[in-house]
């Protein structure tokens, strides 16, 4: 390596430093010029070799190297290959990567602040570091039939060790890294780290490993059938069905290890001197992901039938737009002669004669440039009064003298104007107004040809492709046959034509739009859990006569059996070992997000349902045993169509507030129900008004209109109201409000569940039904053997003859349902109007359940996060979780956006306005009103009207 840098490097300069120093040469200013020297040619041998110059930081200052943020970066592997290989029916794609480097660098001021590093005047801290990473992953996909499988796994993994170590600012990096190497102590060695702590040259360590595993797979198909059916057209088109099945499952995991080590002062030693320990931290966090995803979707394609029809029509329904050109002469004879106006009027202004006139009203210039801007300008107050006439030339009966001073007055705004010019002009308007006149009775005269002297069977069939489009356009037509004049002919076509290509045009539109010949239906679930385990910690480590209790705690810190963490620190602590007060936490949490969706698309209008639940976890726990904890369920279900958009959401939240004395367990709740859309007319907000009167037992606000008045005072028009007037049912209830909920009694909450269901299911339906819903309860409740307090309590007994839990079909009811609920087996026939009634009332009673199930596994919750133990997280969050989730599926039998695939296309969300009046007496509002409904106006979200009274 030397005779390598010799034979690049400056030869006179090496041997003349050799020279001086073999010959026992002590000048010092020719030894300090000879190593100048020496350096700058080594430096110039780094830069003229590119294989060199990786090398060349080693030959800098540490204080250039701070200067130009440049260091020592050496890759010592770097392996990557990619291979494919097929497997049976399977292809598979494999990369793996790795990579070995070493690094030298000065840490800049960010990177100080961060480690929270000062170094002494003249010196410079260097990080010495090696990096290690390893990657690799397989992908591959093969198809099994009908079925498309991928599968995937990746996995990487990245680990530092670092050392802080200062050097003095003219140290090259090559010395100072020679010198550093004593100074890189084992970072797993507390003790070595501590022995370091008092030179001034160390600063510290850092270990980092950072990990991931994914693994994948899906599967998927597509089916498509065509079917034959003859055109419009008489040729044949073609049927398309389609079928689609999707799934997928994906595991993940990630870790990330970090433990840093920093030298930091630590009180005075007995001596008064300064004592230095080191500053331990620890960064520790687990995440684990799963999640699966399902798809249907089917559909029918009828396309190319549609553009059959499309074709059809438009062969046998002739353009209007053709027909009209024909009957400009008879609507607009001034428009038809605009071009011969204006030629006239350009030649007569163009006379020598006009002159005066020209510049009086044009302005100064070519007299002929002039001429025709100032022709085209009043060609068009001419050409319109022509135009107004409508063909009534009889009505100027030759004399148009009054129509010719019009124009003149609109065209030259009382200007004065020669004599001899003006009666050139008026015989200029003489002659177009007949030539207009002309041309009129011309077309006239060729409908009279076409039509009035023919018999009307004749002009019928000449019209047939017209009249054939309604009775109210044959009789248009018919009147023009019958009725031909000057006048009559105009209009008449003129009416006929506007409705016919009005019809044209609607029945063109929907066949030429694609999608409305496609019927689309897709359902769709997701589910995606995860889980977090973080742990932090910080302390600083003295020097002791005893380091074993503080040894076990820095081996548990690197090795994460931190189960006893909080034993472990307390023996460290009476050891002497710890400066100070430590700090740490321990975190559990988890998040659960399922997903169902359904879409449908007919001819172009689609229909979407999506429900969305989330149940979310998370407990922490410090060192001195205090916990914190808080919990959230979360539903929303959100309906959209054309026509409307409805929002329903639940939010349930719990904290545990308290972290020292007994736990203190607060819950809150908050929710709406919200509507707007196309059909949200002041007739349907009347409707709504009147329907959650009812339900919570008070009356409605009379007028809507007279509460929504526009900007100016005046009632909006339906097209205002829809676009601006939004429903919204809010709901909160906090600390005292619900405690009175969970401290009802569970019989309290059936019967209260009971009176405002059938209430809402009268309101909905009383008038809908054969037999109002509360008339139906009754007549099952009657069937009801057994010895009961009240009425309500049979109703009660009667809502628990149906299965427990809700069904997203009624018809899944079995003919055992019926016998328990007294009634005749043979009745249960899908689609009936008994078996829509009772699937109603299914759902009621799953609500009814739902009430209960609330209640009780609130408190569940409650006495898991009371009896959280610190010591045992993991556990106390598993116990946690659980009725949590089971929170989040009973509100999801409330949260129903209306207008849903269940049941029935309902008004208002009857399962919701039966929660809010329940959830309103439980916590002891007055009922009614209840939770109020509102009326909002966009920009008036703050003032909301409201829309039920007490």
């Amino acid at each position: 390596m030397a005779n390598k840098f010799l034979e690049v490097a400056a030869g006179d300069a090496v041997k003349a430093f050799v020279d001086s120093k073999l010959s026992g040469g002590t000048d010092p200013e020719a030894l300090d010029a000879a190593k100048s020297k020496l350096n700058g040619a080594l430096l110039q041998a780094f830069d003229d070799s590119d294989k060199a110059r990786k090398w060349k930081p080693l030959a800098l200052p540490l204080a250039d190297l701070r200067a130009d943020g440049d260091g020592l970066d050496l890759s010592l592997i770097a392996p990557e290959a990619n291979h494919v290989a097929k497997a049976g029916d399977w292809t598979w794609t494999l990369n793996t990567k790795a990579s070995l480097a070493i690094i030298a660098d000065v840490l800049d001021d960010e990177q100080l602040s961060t480690l929270g590093l000062a170094p002494r005047d003249g010196h410079q801290i260097v990080r010495y570091a090696v990096n290690g990473e390893l990657g690799a992953g397989a992908s591959g996909g093969a198809s099994a039939g009908i079925w498309s499988l991928k599968a995937g796994a990746q996995a990487s993994a990245k680990a530092a060790l670092e050392w802080y170590i200062a050097g003095a600012n003219h140290r090259r990096l090559g010395q100072a890294l020679l010198e550093a190497v004593p100074f890189m102590v084992p970072p797993m060695s507390l003790e070595k780290q501590l022995e370091r702590a008092g030179d001034f040259e160390y600063w510290g360590s850092t270990a980092e490993l950072v990990g991931s595993l994914g693994v994948s797979f899906s599967a998927s198909t597509s089916i498509v059938k065509s079917g034959w059916t003859w055109g419009f057209d008489g040729e044949r088109a073609k049927l398309s069905y389609s079928l689609g099945i999707s799934g997928s499952a994906r595991f993940g995991i990630e870790g990330l290890f970090r433990l840093r080590c920093i030298v930091k002062e630590a009180g005075t030693r007995p001596d008064g001197t300064k004592r230095f320990g080191v500053e331990v931290r620890l960064e520790r966090s687990k995440s684990s992901s799963k999640s699966l995803a399902l798809s249907l979707s089917a559909g029918i394609d009828a396309t190319a039938l549609a553009a059959s029809a499309d074709r059809f029509l438009r062969s046998q329904l002739p353009d209007p737009d053709k027909v009209e050109d024909s009957l400009a002469l008879l609507t607009q004879p001034g428009t038809a002669i605009r071009d011969e106006v204006r030629a006239a009027l350009e030649k007569l202004l163009g006379d020598s004669k006009a002159k005066d006139l020209v510049l009086l009203t044009a302005g100064f210039g070519d007299q002929k440039a002039l001429a025709k801007s100032l022709a085209d300008r009043i060609a068009a107050p001419l050409v319109d009064e022509i135009d107004k006439l409508g063909g009534k030339f009889a009505s100027i009966a030759g004399n148009a003298s009054a129509l010719i001073d019009r124009w003149l007055e609109r065209a030259f705004g009382g200007l004065p104007i020669a004599a001899d010019l003006r009666t050139k002009l008026d015989q200029l308007a003489d002659a177009q107004i007949a030539g207009a006149k002309k041309k009129f009775e011309g077309a006239v005269a060729k409908i009279e040809g076409d039509i009035k002297d023919k018999t009307l069977a004749a002009a019928t069939k000449l019209l047939e492709p017209l009249a054939a489009l309604g009775d109210k356009i044959q009789a248009e037509l018919q009147d023009v046959a019958a009725k031909i004049s000057e006048t009559q002919a105009a209009d008449a076509i003129t009416r006929g034509l506007a409705e016919y290509a009005k019809l044209r045009k609607r029945v063109l539109d929907v066949l030429g739009d694609a999608q409305r010949a496609k019927i689309a239906l897709t359902l769709a679930g997701t589910l995606e859990d995860t889980r977090l385990n973080q742990t932090f910690f910080r302390a600083t480590f003295v020097p002791a006569d005893d380091l074993g209790a503080a040894e076990r705690l820095f081996q548990a810190l690197w090795s994460g059996r931190l189960d006893d963490l909080v034993v472990l620190v307390e023996s460290a602590r009476r050891s002497g070992a710890i400066h100070g007060e430590p700090e740490g936490w321990l975190l559990r949490a988890s998040k659960r997000v399922s997903t169902a969706s359904t879409s449908i698309n007919l001819f172009g209008f689609t229909i979407d349902n999506k429900v969305v639940k989330t149940s979310e976890l998370q407990l922490q726990a410090d060192l001195a045993g205090n916990v914190l904890a808080s919990g959230k369920s979360t539903v929303q279900a959100d309906a959209a169509s054309y026509w409307t958009e409805r929002h329903a959401k639940m939010v349930l939240s719990v904290v545990r507030a308290n972290a020292s004395g007994p736990a203190a367990i607060e819950f809150a709740f908050n929710g709406a129900y919200s509507a707007k859309g196309r059909d949200m007319t002041a007739e349907l907000f009347e409707g709504m008004q009147r329907a959650l009167a009812r339900v919570a037992g008070g009356s409605g606000t009379l007028d809507i209109r007279a509460l929504l008045k526009g900007p100016d005072g005046q009632s909006m028009d339906d097209k205002h109201f829809r676009r601006n007037v939004a429903f919204l049912l809010p709901m909160t209830l906090q600390g005292d409000e619900f405690r009175r909920f969970l401290d009802t009694a569970p019989d309290d909450l059936r019967r209260a569940i009971v009176r405002f269901g059938m209430r809402a299911l009268d309101a909905e339906f009383g008038e809908v039904w054969d037999v109002p819903p509360s008339a139906l309860l009754r007549d099952l409740a009657a069937r009801v053997d057994g010895q009961f307090d009240d009425e309500m309590a049979r109703h009660i007994a009667c809502f628990g003859r149906f299965p427990s839990r809700w069904s997203a079909r009624p018809s899944n009811m079995s003919s055992s349902v019926y016998e328990r609920l007294g009634l005749d087996a043979r009745l249960m026939i899908d689609g009936s109007e008994l078996h829509r009634m009772l699937g109603t009332m299914f759902r009621l009673s799953v609500l009814l359940n739902a009430i209960v199930e609330l209640q009780a596994q609130c408190h569940s919750l409650r006495s898991a996060l009371e009896a959280v133990d610190p010591t045992q997280l993991a556990q106390s969050e598993a116990a946690a979780r659980v009725p949590l989730r089971a929170i989040t599926d009973a509100l999801a039998r409330f949260s129903v956006a209306s207008q849903t695939l269940v049941g029935n296309s309902e008004m208002v969300s009857w399962p919701f306005a039966t929660f809010a009046a329940a959830m309103a007496q439980f916590c002891g509002r007055a009922v009614p009103p209840g939770f109020v409904a509102c009326a909002v106006l966009p920009g008036q979200e703050n003032s909301p009207i409201p829309l039920i009274a007490g």
